[in-house]
């Protein structure tokens, strides 16, 4: 894994935590699961993981640039990296499974981007800066008779130092 994967990795778990997304999930679940479960993960979730919980997914990171700092020995890369947000949702409670995830769907394009009315929050990397984490497109899917999902597709644009010689 490269830093600057590493670094979106851990920027967008820091952001999903100190942003209230965690809350937003969590206040549909029973108390007993709230601290024993996660509502973000890598790739894919836990057969046990209640309902609603999101999945997120970094595809493989295309260089856009290189270039040179000040000092010959640094250089920096612009990377663009795709980054899929996937809300599961069942019913709860008298909604439905597609308004629980609709409604966690207008979390996320707030804090991440896209929502028409709210400012998005700035990613913070260890090494390097985002440049820009634009929306790209969003999606409804019908998972089946009582589970919905709403999947969120940005591209994040970074740049990243890399140390040469």
């Amino acid at each position: 894994m490269a830093v600057g994967i590493a670094d979106v990795h851990k920027s967008i778990q820091s952001a999903w935590s100190a942003h209230g997304i965690d809350w937003e999930f969590k206040k549909y679940w029973v108390e007993a699961d709230r601290t024993e479960y996660e509502t973000i993960h890598d790739q894919v979730a836990t057969p046990t993981q209640p309902f609603p919980y999101c999945v997120y997914e970094l595809a493989t990171l295309l260089v856009e640039s290189r270039d040179s700092g000040h000092d010959v020995t640094e250089k920096h890369q612009t990377l663009n990296i795709p980054c899929d947000f996937k809300v599961y949702a069942k019913k709860t409670g008298n909604q439905s499974p597609k308004v629980v995830a609709a409604a966690l769907a207008e979390v996320l394009l707030g804090k991440f981007g896209g929502h028409p009315t709210v400012k998005p929050v700035q990613l913070v990397l260890d090494n390097g800066n985002v440049l820009l984490m634009q929306y790209q497109s969003e999606m409804s899917i019908r998972e089946g008779d009582d589970e919905y999902s709403w999947m969120i597709s940005y591209s994040i644009k970074v740049d990243v130092p890399v140390k040469v010689g």
